[in-house]
């Protein structure tokens, strides 16, 4: 049986927004076609994540 969520765990850590802003901040100087590029990779990343996420909870239910 798979743990309840609370919505409170969906929310950043402090360090994680302090780190969202350096990154908001250092987007700026990046050239619109690497942001592109990094952007499609970061979609590809998130759903080879998802993928792994899906299959360890079907492997833990087996």
């Amino acid at each position: 049986m798979l743990p309840t969520l609370e919505p409170q765990d969906f929310d950043l850590t402090i360090e994680q927004e302090f780190k969202l802003v350096l990154y908001s901040q250092q987007v700026k100087e990046i050239p619109p076609e690497k942001l592109r590029a990094s952007l499609l990779e970061i979609v590809r990343q998130l759903m080879i994540t998802k993928n792994i996420l899906e299959a360890l909870v079907r492997k833990g239910g087996e």
